[in-house]
């Protein structure tokens, strides 16, 4: 939940990228270091790849479903991927079968686990008319729901505001000189173009 900014982060340069596949498995490989610090399992790390590739490229412009084809296309590039594959195909054949429907959540778990809240939130995504529907069948039942509301950020100015900060963050000026060198070690780390 706490990796969409992974997936802000590279949308400037995804959407600037003639070849969009070239950055992917950059994001993906982002999101999913980035949540080893706290999920050991593999199927948390590679759930967190997944929603920044997602990310990124629906801010750059891509269709959700092209989104969710290209992470799963990925995804499938790394060991232990089945669990969190099998988890996001669920939740694509209910949101086709049975959209907008709390007894199909109830099918794919509670939330409590990485690829769970993942595939929770993609399903509401997916079956979703509009945005407001979504995010009320996200956060109204009975498993991890703020996980899985959060999965569906709340406003569309403000996931614009925090896309474009984190898109200029490589020409934000930082006055000290140790600035300037955690400035250097994160375009160093992340580099995005």
């Amino acid at each position: 939940m706490r990796i969409a900014p992974v997936g802000m982060y590279f949308a400037h340069a995804l959407s600037r990228e003639r070849n969009q596949d070239r950055l992917i498995p950059g994001i993906f490989r982002t999101g999913s270091d980035l949540a080893a610090i706290t999920h050991g399992h593999p199927t948390g790390c590679l759930s967190a790849g997944v929603l920044a590739v997602i990310v990124g490229l629906v801010l750059a412009g891509r269709p959700l479903k092209e989104a969710v084809d290209e992470a799963k296309k990925e995804l499938r590039n790394h060991k232990s991927h089945k669990e969190t594959l099998a988890a996001i195909e669920q939740a694509e054949a209910l949101a086709e079968a049975r959209p907008r429907e709390r007894s199909a959540l109830r099918v794919m778990g509670k939330g409590f686990v990485a690829e769970e809240a993942l595939a929770m939130g993609l399903y509401c995504a997916l079956s979703a008319h509009v945005f407001e529907d979504g995010i009320i069948l996200a956060v109204n039942h009975s498993g991890d729901s703020d996980s899985t509301g959060r999965m569906m950020p709340s406003s569309k100015s403000s996931i614009e505001a925090l896309a474009d900060d984190l898109a200029a963050f490589p020409d934000w000026r930082l006055g000290s000189e140790s600035d300037r060198e955690e400035r250097a070690f994160y375009t160093n780390r992340y580099p995005i173009g």
